[in-house]
């Protein structure tokens, strides 16, 4: 019974910006565990046998509109939809932050998220899953993240509104908020890695494998009366100062 619970096998699953990092690794692990997965990208990709990919700009309501009208069509209504996609920038004090970057930020991350839970309500079947990936610094102020910051703390507010409206079919909303995750995008010799190893009450930084259960517990019956929440992967690095950053700041 309890495997069962948290069984993705026969989910149809449609993954915004699956073609690399986090998402991709979703993606292969979904498909590995028997659910039907397609993905979107800014350009088409080449994927793993059994997983389908397609163009699709989630700053374009027209191309997130069209994309999961072509993908429904094809295999009918989405057990889970995953928006995953987002750009980010290098670190760059506000007084120094490009005001076009910031908006390219807020038309991804916050429109384009936007644009999936707007139209979500055409494709989903009933009791599916909405998975939004945001992140930490939506809530918490990492030095020079303002733009990316700012542009996914309004995710938290269009995430509850999809709840919201969607929970009388019985469908859930929920968020993952992934800490520094080693993937193609994020060096392990950066100062953000390195901080981790003294930030973190785990004392490093996550790989995508450290992800998955919680992708699969959203996409899975296992989560049925979860909603309008958000689940924090990060090592603890919100969970407080560690000793070992204590001593560091105090300088021993």
């Amino acid at each position: 019974m309890g495997d069962l619970m948290f069984s993705v096998q026969d989910k149809h699953v449609f993954i915004s910006g699956g073609t690399r990092g986090i998402g991709r690794a979703v993606a292969e692990s979904l498909c590995e565990h028997g659910a039907e997965v397609s993905v979107s990208g800014r350009s088409d990709v080449a994927m793993p046998m059994g997983i389908s990919a397609y163009a699709c700009d989630q700053s374009d309501e027209a191309s997130v509109e069209s994309t999961l009208a072509e993908i429904t069509k094809k295999s009918g209504p989405l057990d889970t939809l995953v928006v995953n996609a987002g750009v980010t920038d290098e670190a760059t004090p506000l007084s120094m932050t490009d005001c076009d970057a910031m908006e390219l930020a807020w038309r991804t991350n916050t429109r384009g998220v936007a644009h999936f839970l707007k139209h979500a309500g055409e494709v989903l079947a009933d009791e599916a899953s909405i998975i939004v990936t945001s992140t930490p610094a939506a809530n918490m102020v990492f030095p020079g993240y303002a733009a990316y910051g700012a542009s996914k703390s309004g995710i938290d507010v269009l995430i509850k509104h999809a709840a919201m409206e969607y929970g009388a079919r019985g469908v859930r909303a929920n968020m993952i908020n992934p800490g520094t995750i080693l993937t193609d995008m994020q060096p392990e010799d950066d100062d953000e890695s390195r901080i981790c190893q003294v930030a973190t009450c785990l004392r490093r930084m996550g790989r995508v494998e450290d992800l998955l259960g919680a992708y699969h517990f959203l996409a899975s019956d296992a989560s049925r009366y979860v909603t309008a929440t958000t689940i924090t992967v990060d090592g603890g690095w919100l969970g407080g100062v560690t000793q070992a950053a204590a001593r560091r700041l105090v300088g021993e």
